[in-house]
């Protein structure tokens, strides 16, 4: 006798075969309506009615088969809207089939037989349903769906939802991670979020151990081999490229009020070099040499550097009048701020003014020259800088 094998050709065996690959493109859980529909072949024709309807839940997309009019099916689907405008065509096949084979015989390969009647699966979207017909030669008989029975419940757990492991399950994306408490939670990983339900060892890759910054001048911790770090590797603040302190004599002109960071070399700081920066640094503490033992300039006054107080001094001075946000040895200003207050103005002629034909010998500005010699000096000057004295 023969072992009769019931197989659905199209409608279910080869559409679940197709769902594991449809699936696996579906990124999140969606309603579907399952329609369990019986077929009768009653002469040269179908009849068709409902004997079963479900709505589920889950990663049903792989067994939703739309309508191709290339690819065909022996039945359409034909879902209504309440204005009775068709959102959607499925194809449909039928399962009027039986493939037969004699496993005790080598004779009979078997074949496929046809039956008089058989019960299909259709799985279509839920949403907007008002009416299903089932089209065959053109001919549509609705199937008389209970609308009003459809219904969309999200049956798995999002994150943050506690399941019953072994029974419920997390909704695609989401895992389930095991509490101090014994409970499982769903949780997302791989969002780069550490939620409070995570940890490295239900997901790694959003909570595993962050390792420490190395270490490196400039990131606001002293460490190993730094005397300071002021959370930057600018010099002239204090503490220096290298996070070592600077110093009166190391060569860079510290512009900024030193603070915290910088060192006197073991001794107190007077009280000029506590509140002031540093005028500048000639890589030595030797007076003398235009740059005093406290990083100051040595006569000031002596605008050009030269040895000597001048009408080019007046000059240089005047070249700048009025300039603000100057500092000694400022690429713009030059040393034109005399009086070391920022902005160069009338006070700084004065000053140069006041120490016109003196000359600076280690660090002091010896008497003028004669007084013919001074007073010659001061009229040209009166008469470069546009000052009345």
């Amino acid at each position: 006798m023969k072992n009769l094998i019931v197989v659905i050709i199209a409608a279910f065996s080869f559409v679940v075969g197709f769902a594991s690959s449809a699936s696996a493109l579906q990124t999140s859980e969606s309603c579907y309506v399952a329609l369990g529909i019986e077929e009768v072949a009653v002469g040269d024709t179908v009849q068709f009615s409902l004997v079963s309807q479900r709505s589920i839940y889950g990663l049903y997309q792989g067994l939703v088969e739309v309508y191709d009019p290339e690819a065909g099916g022996e039945y359409i689907l034909n879902v209504y809207d309440r204005q009775g405008v068709i959102t959607g065509k499925y194809a449909a096949h039928s399962a009027m089939r039986i493939l037969t084979d004699d496993f005790n015989s080598t004779d009979d390969p078997g074949g496929i037989e046809s039956t008089d009647s058989a019960v299909f699966l259709a799985v279509i979207p839920a949403g907007n349903i008002e009416a299903v017909k089932i089209e065959s030669n053109g001919i549509e008989t609705n199937l008389n769906v209970n609308v009003s029975t459809i219904s969309c419940q999200r049956t798995c757990k999002i994150e943050g939802e506690v399941m019953n492991f072994g029974v419920e399950k997390c909704c695609i994306g989401r895992i389930p991670a095991e509490q101090e408490d014994g409970t499982f939670v769903c949780v997302k990983c791989g969002d780069g979020a550490c939620s409070r339900y995570e940890d490295e060892y239900s997901c790694y890759e959003d909570c595993k151990p962050i390792p420490p910054p190395i270490p490196q001048c400039g990131d606001g911790n002293v460490d190993s081999g730094e005397q300071c770090d002021d959370n930057n590797q600018m010099p002239g603040d204090g503490c220096g490229r290298t996070c070592q302190f600077e110093y009166c004599g190391d060569g860079a002109i510290a512009w900024t009020n030193p603070n915290n960071y910088y060192d006197f070399q073991g001794r107190t700081p007077t009280s000029q070099e506590a509140r002031s920066p540093e005028e500048c640094d000639d890589n030595n503490t030797a007076p003398g040499d235009g740059c005093n033992g406290i990083c100051k300039i040595e006569c000031p006054e002596d605008v050009n550097r030269d040895g000597r107080v001048n009408i080019l001094d007046l000059i240089a001075v005047r070249s700048h009048l009025n300039e603000a946000s100057c500092f000694a040895g400022n690429a713009f200003c030059g040393y034109a701020d005399v009086n070391r207050d920022t902005v160069v103005n009338i006070l700084d002629l004065t000053s140069v003014r006041n120490k016109l034909n003196t000359t600076c010998v280690n660090g002091i500005l010896i008497l003028k020259g004669s007084s013919l010699v001074s007073k010659i000096s001061d009229i040209l000057a009166a008469v470069i800088v546009g000052i009345n004295w």
